[in-house]
């Protein structure tokens, strides 16, 4: 009878449950029923992602849009590895062949894509070939939602009736995650490397490895021969050549050059390596205008035009004519100081004669003397020579083995140009190379790993450190930069860009900086208030 009683009364309990609270169930329907209506509880909201290969090429990001997929793949495999191809549906667009390191990642870009799908799972078919260079190719998927922001894809004609894919809503990406060396690596695929610059390295893209000809004119580059790296530049035939940037010099520091150099052509090819010295209003320091001979300092007898070719001096003692391309300087300084080295001030070269007439010197000129000076002005002899300061390599011929040539130099000479100094003036230099030096274009020569340094050649430049996420690069806030050079790839060239970084400032009131962060050279930057830590734009 209790059972029977409790069970009646259970069973009333419920009705009256049901029939109290059925509304707020009837509501709590409805409410879920138009969630999944206007899609806020779609199944696809909720669809999981990943991208998944065969160990030793990890997926280690991808992104999904409707004319394009981007894929970060790493490279763990134990060699450096070249990625061909990545095969994904819907895309009929290829990536731009690229190498990945060992240990290193690298993002590709498919495009010419139509995908329609919300949720979309496919096969990842990625090809590449290793250091024995045999092609394989591992198979993996992919399961993601396409993203609501449609990926920007630009088709760059390459060639009659073919093309390339480029993600142009991409330009650059940064992870700060080599954690080494003096090269901060453009994950994004269009390889917008950047070259570390502080009181080391000096020269940006010496080791050719943004792909490209940036800041040295070769012929090009190749993946074909380097001494390190992936690539290395070449040149065929003769040419003068220099470094783009004007590198500043510091006349209490000693400087080290040095470069990588072996010939593939029918023979050793000839080599001049140095410097292009400049003055500190960048106007190139030429041989004679510092190539002076001593004791020739006297006057001019009487007035001088530039259609003279002959000058009359008041002292030509210690004046010859038996070295070729002797020229005369004027305002020059006679107190044993050369304070007016570099002198530009020079005439006509050419001395063809000098005699002693009594009273005063002739002077004699194969052409006119190409100056107008009144008597009494100061003159000397100066003498020209080597074109440049062949300080590395002065016609050495390359083997066609790999071979560093290399130099020291320190302090800055009075006057002349004596080995191992910097000319009288020096304050900015180019990088110099006649290669091939007078043969043609059957010999050729590569070229890798070039350099300059201060000495000892210790990197004190940007370091990296522990980031928020991995690691990060420390500026000390004085001369240390990360320098992304002007190759020409018009993937720098945009009008609306946006910039996302971490940073971790120890210090807003840097003078004459503005806490730069990034900036475009004359055009925009973004960086902190000097005070504030507030971002700013421009």
């Amino acid at each position: 009878m209790t059972i029977k009683l409790f069970e009646n009364q259970n069973s009333q309990a419920a009705m009256e449950f049901l029939v109290t609270y059925a509304w707020a169930i009837l509501v709590i329907l409805i409410a879920i029923g138009a969630l999944s209506y206007f899609g806020v509880l779609s199944s696809d909201k909720f669809l999981p992602s990943r991208c998944q290969l065969p160990a030793g090429i990890t997926c280690s990001d991808f992104s999904i849009g409707e004319n394009a997929v981007q894929v970060v793949l790493s490279n763990s495999l134990g060699e450096d590895i070249t990625i061909t191809d990545i095969d994904i549906k819907g895309c009929e667009g290829s990536p731009v062949t690229q190498k990945i390191k060992n240990g290193q990642m690298a993002a590709f870009t498919i495009g010419l894509c139509t995908i329609n799908e919300k949720r979309y799972s496919t096969e990842v078919n990625v090809t590449y070939t290793g250091e024995s260079n045999l092609q394989h190719t591992v198979k993996g998927e992919m399961i993601g939602r396409q993203q609501d922001v449609n990926i920007t894809y630009d088709y760059l004609e390459a060639g009659a009736g073919s093309g390339e894919g480029s993600f142009a809503g991409l330009v650059a990406a940064y992870d700060f995650n080599e954690a080494s060396g003096t090269t901060l690596k453009d994950i994004s695929g269009n390889g917008n490397d950047g070259a570390l610059i502080g009181n080391g390295e000096l020269l940006s893209n010496g080791g050719a490895e943004t792909g490209d000809t940036t800041n040295f004119p070769f012929d090009g580059v190749t993946t074909t021969d380097s001494h390190t790296g992936a690539y290395s530049f070449y040149k065929e035939g003769y040419n003068n050549l220099r470094s783009s940037e004007y590198i500043p010099i510091d006349l209490t520091k000693s400087y080290n050059l040095e470069g990588w150099f072996k010939s593939y052509g029918v023979g050793d090819s000839r080599l001049y390596f140095g410097y292009v010295p400049f003055d500190e209003n960048k106007v190139r320091i030429r041989n004679y205008y510092v190539n002076n001979i001593l004791g020739t300092e006297t006057t001019l007898f009487e007035d001088i035009l530039s259609s003279d070719k002959i000058v009359k001096i008041v002292d030509g003692t210690n004046w010859y004519d038996t070295i070729s391309h002797e020229r005369m300087v004027f305002n020059i300084d006679d107190s044993g100081s050369y304070e007016d080295l570099p002198n530009g001030d020079v005439s006509n070269r050419n001395i063809i004669r000098v005699t002693n007439i009594g009273p005063y010197w002739e002077i004699e000129f194969d052409t006119t003397v190409g100056k107008t000076y009144p008597a009494g002005t100061k003159v000397r002899m100066h003498r020209d020579g080597g074109t440049y300061m062949y300080t590395a390599a002065s016609s050495k011929f390359i083997p066609t083995s790999w071979t560093k040539y290399s130099s020291t130099t320190s302090g800055e000479n009075l006057f002349g140009v004596g080995s191992g100094k910097w000319w009288r003036g020096t304050k900015f230099v180019k990088i110099l190379f006649l290669q091939n030096y007078l043969q043609d274009s059957t010999y050729k020569s590569r070229i890798d790993d070039l350099s300059l340094t201060t000495v000892p050649a210790t990197y004190t430049g940007p370091q990296w450190a522990s980031g928020k996420y991995g690691s990060a690069l420390s500026f000390d806030g004085t001369d240390d930069y990360v320098n992304i050079p002007d190759s020409g790839s018009s993937s720098l060239d945009v009008t609306e860009i946006t910039i996302e970084a971490w940073i971790n400032p120890t210090n807003y009131d840097v003078p004459g900086s503005h806490g730069i962060i990034v900036n475009k050279e004359s055009v925009w930057e973004i960086g902190l208030r000097d005070v504030s830590g507030e971002f700013q734009g421009a």
